[in-house]
Order: structure tokens, then C-alpha cells, then sequence
């Protein structure tokens, strides 16, 4: 049960929202199917200055030997072509960002057990704020309190988040890469497009129009180098602007390239952390992005 007198929370209302919805989707999917159907309990609590909110579902629950690796962006136990939701990697990235915890358990009668901690937000903040945020609802600017605790607006009412930021094309074959990377830049407020071989990707950059390309190295049909001097050719300001991703960053030539070209060059797996500041780095003023209203 949630408590009804839950202290505030200051964080991103859309962001945070994403993480719950992703996290009883999630649940909802396990438990169907495990058995078909199945009962999720969502609790909230104060504690020691922090919210604790879990999600407990009684579904199959999470493996022991999965239970660290949950979080990691290049891990998943479900079939390809299932799953396409915000990842948990990046559940985990956004909660860490509001200074909390987000970690997995196994219920005492079985299922997952997620819990997440937020901190509440100090007195003094709150006096500041004039009363401007009150825990019956939201506060009127996206950077004030929200409260974790207010009755949620009915599912059909909320309508997708449409990120409204700088456009980005993933030429990248490996859908679940590809899969982690369209979710982390949605909930940057980045458009995400994506191609899955070297000729859907240089259609789509031949036929419209990108900001910044996200590409691995050893594309199918289109080896890295291949594609830069296309590029240098065709569109000279978005060559100025590729992220190479490849599983043998520290390879001799490819950081010669990096280094000569000015383009940046990721490994693979990568750290979302790292990703996010390379995005910033293609986009100074990205860390001002905002995401239009969900309603």
C-alpha cells in the first residue's frame, strides 16, 4: 500500500514515470507469462529521509545468478523481439541521476521484489518554494517536487512522450544495442532513428535529414571508414558529428581515425554514463532538453 502522506521527492516527473511504468510493464509481462495472470503489489513508505517504493510481483521471479546483472545494459533474458521497453539499464541510470537506488530481491513467496529509493527533498527547499508544491499533486515547473505518493492518472489518459530534441540515426545491427540506445536517447529528449544494415543506413541519410549518427564500425556493407568518406562527401556538417561504436575500440587504426577525423569512438559494451556525456559533447546544450508535457 502506498502511504498516504508521502513527503516529497524532487526529480523529473516525466523520467521518473517512465521508470514505473517500465517497471509494471515489466511485471505485468513476467507474470503472464509464467502463468497467464498473477497480482502486483506496489507499496511506499518514508524512511530515514528517503521514499521507498517496491514493486513486488509473483511471477518467476529473477534468478540469483541474474540478479546483479539486470541492470546491465547488454543484458536480457528475454526472446529477441520481446522486451522493447525502457530497459532496466536505464531505469537504473535515471534513478541514480536523482541521487536514489533502484535494486532487485526475491519476494517470500517468490517473484521480484524491485525497490527503489528516492531522497526526499529537505525542509528548507520546501519553505523556499512558497508552498508551490503540495503532496495532492504537481507542482507547476518539471524541476520542483513531485510526489510519488498522488494517485496516478489512469493509463488510456497518458498520452507517449514525444522527445523533441536534435535528430540521431543508430546505424547498428545488434537489436538489443540498438534497443538500449533508442531508450536512453528518448528519455534524453533525442529522436531516435535506426537502421540495421549499411544499406538502410545510407538510404536513410541520403533521403533525410539527421543531427548526429551513431554507428558501429563494422556495419554490415559499410565499414566505418567507407561510411565517413561518404559522408565527407555527401553531408560534411553530419560527419563532423558520428559516434563510432566497436568492440575493438583500442584497435591501432581505429584510434588513428578517431584521432585524425575528430570523430568520437566508443567500445562496445559501453557504459550508459559515457554514452550520455558523448552525447553532450555532440550537443553542448543538450542537458537543457526538455520533454513536452504527457498530457
Amino acid at each position: 500500500m502506498l502511504d498516504a502522506e508521502l513527503p516529497l521527492v524532487l526529480g523529473d516527473f516525466h523520467q521518473l514515470q517512465l521508470v514505473f511504468m517500465n517497471l509494471i510493464t515489466n511485471a505485468q509481462q513476467a507474470m503472464f507469462d509464467h502463468r497467464g495472470s498473477g497480482i502486483l503489489t506496489i507499496g511506499g513508505e518514508p524512511r530515514n529521509g528517503k521514499v521507498i517504493l517496491t514493486f513486488a510481483d509473483d511471477g518467476p521471479g529473477v534468478a540469483a545468478e541474474n540478479a546483479r546483472r539486470v541492470f546491465d545494459p547488454f543484458f536480457t533474458t528475454k526472446a529477441v523481439g520481446k522486451g522493447r521497453g525502457l530497459g532496466l539499464s536505464v531505469c537504473f541510470a535515471i534513478v541514480r541521476d536523482h541521487g536514489g537506488v533502484i535494486r532487485v530481491s526475491r519476494g517470500a513467496a517468490g517473484g521480484a521484489v524491485f525497490t527503489v529509493e528516492l531522497p526526499v527533498v529537505p525542509d528548507a527547499l520546501l519553505q523556499g518554494e512558497g508552498g508551490g508544491a503540495s503532496a495532492g499533486g504537481r507542482a507547476p515547473d518539471e524541476a520542483r517536487a513531485a510526489a510519488p505518493g498522488a494517485a496516478a492518472e489512469p493509463a488510456a489518459a497518458v498520452a507517449p512522450l514525444r522527445p523533441s530534441g536534435p535528430r540521431i540515426l543508430i546505424a547498428e545491427s545488434e537489436p538489443h544495442v540498438q534497443d538500449v540506445l533508442v531508450e536512453l536517447l528518448g528519455s534524453l529528449g533525442y529522436r531516435a532513428d535506426t537502421a540495421e544494415t549499411g544499406e538502410s543506413a545510407l538510404a536513410k541519410l541520403r533521403s533525410q535529414d539527421y543531427e548526429a549518427l551513431i554507428a558501429d564500425f563494422e556495419m554490415p556493407r559499410l565499414e566505418g571508414r567507407t561510411l565517413l568518406d561518404i559522408l565527407r562527401s555527401e553531408r560534411p556538417k553530419l560527419a563532423r558529428r558520428v559516434l563510432f561504436l566497436a568492440s575493438d575500440a583500442a584497435r591501432p587504426q581505429l584510434v588513428e581515425l578517431a584521432s585524425t577525423s575528430g570523430n568520437l569512438l566508443m567500445g562496445k559494451p559501453f557504459r550508459l554514463e559515457a554514452m550520455r556525456d558523448a552525447l553532450h559533447r555532440l550537443f553542448p546544450d543538450s542537458r537543457n532538453l526538455r520533454r513536452p508535457a504527457s498530457r
